[in-house]
């Protein structure tokens, strides 16, 4: 899916002095002791589920994310501190986070299809298919200047299903500097119909599900 692509997320303005400052405020004085996993769940109901076609469905799930102290601490430049000039360095440590989820979709009537490569180019999906979904994506190492909370990640959100890129910010406080970069991920949508099982895959390695091999939603013609 579009949502799910490889991009560098900041917060705060990385590399701003005024920024960082603000993540500096924001920190322990005191060096994080090694934390434990925190993990939050949000349900999320979304109905603008984008596929290579266009939104084509709608989806109602509930994420598991979980951020995890990586163990160590780092220079304060991975955190965007520029030196002296820019203040005193702030922490700087390690994360890694993971997210799951899982739950239903329901197709929109006469939406294209979304895989749109060859043999369903402008193929319109026919009736409305019900099914289930599952993701999964990882990433980091990131870098944060601030201890991550699970009461700041909300536990209800809508239309939310595509920011799972920048998902992980989620856990930080307002002010924190940090670059989170997503690793591999997929999102699988199946369902039983009347004309067979139908599934549709798309991941960091199959460009966006837009491949035969990726499989596709068409509904039944009959």
């Amino acid at each position: 899916m579009n949502l799910l692509k490889r991009i560098t997320v900041t917060a705060a303005g990385v590399a701003m002095a005024t920024g960082l400052m603000a993540g500096a405020a924001n920190a322990s004085t005191s060096t994080p002791r090694p934390l434990p996993s925190i993990t939050a769940v949000t349900f999320i109901f979304s109905n603008n589920v984008p596929g290579n076609g266009g939104v084509w469905a709608s989806d109602w799930v509930w994420r598991t994310a979980t951020v995890t102290f990586a163990g160590f601490a780092v220079a304060p430049w991975h955190c965007g501190w520029k030196g002296p000039a820019s203040g005193p360095p702030p922490p700087c440590f390690a994360y890694t986070a993971t997210l799951h989820d899982k739950g239903k979709f329901v197709s929109h009537r006469g939406a294209l299809t979304p895989n749109q490569s060859w043999p369903w180019r402008g193929h319109h999906i026919h009736g409305v298919v019900v099914g289930h979904v599952s993701g999964n994506a990882s990433f980091g190492p990131f870098f944060a200047t601030t201890r991550p909370r699970a009461s700041l990640v909300p536990r209800f959100a809508t239309n939310e299903f595509g920011s799972a890129p920048i998902w992980p910010d989620l856990f930080f406080p307002k002010g924190t500097t940090f670059g989170v970069q997503l690793g591999p991920w997929s999102v699988t949508f199946s369902a039983w119909t009347r004309c067979g099982f139908q599934q549709w895959t798309i991941s960091s390695s199959n460009h966006h599900g837009n491949v035969p091999s990726a499989g596709n939603i068409t509904g039944c013609r009959y």
